[in-house]
């Protein structure tokens, strides 16, 4: 599963779509609309999955529409909703961001929380540098 750009075509696509085929992501800590659709791109040979996702809520904290830090992530997988670690972590949004020759993973902060972040770069030994919204 990656992030990729949002493009104008999909913010148009999801403004179109009825509300009764958004979908919702609670846990503890946020809460997260979300949309699935098949995309391709031009340069792509065939269409992905594609999850447009934009956070509702983030610990009490509720965000506005026009405030919110939509996403778009594509895979390869079907439908699957697992419940251990790994899938959680996966499953997370995130925003991977490449600058001054470094990567970057953005989580919000709901997110590093609730997985525990600090914990798994920790116990990792070689934590990368990290920042969250």
């Amino acid at each position: 599963m990656v992030s990729g750009k949002l493009c104008g075509d999909n913010k148009e696509y999801v403004k179109k779509v009825k509300c009764e085929t958004w979908r919702q992501y609670k846990n503890k800590e946020q809460v997260l609309d979300y949309i699935e659709f098949m995309d391709k791109r031009k340069s792509w040979t065939k269409a992905r999955r594609a999850m447009y996702c934009s956070p509702r809520q983030e610990g009490a904290q509720l965000l506005l529409e026009f405030a919110r830090p939509d996403t778009i992530l594509y895979t390869n997988l079907v439908a699957a909703y697992a419940t251990t670690v790994r899938r959680k972590l996966i499953d997370c949004v995130a925003k991977i961001v490449k600058s001054s020759g470094k990567i970057i993973l953005k989580v919000t902060s709901a997110t590093w929380k609730n997985l525990k972040f600090n914990v798994l770069w920790k116990r990792s030994g070689a934590p990368p540098l990290s920042v969250w919204a």
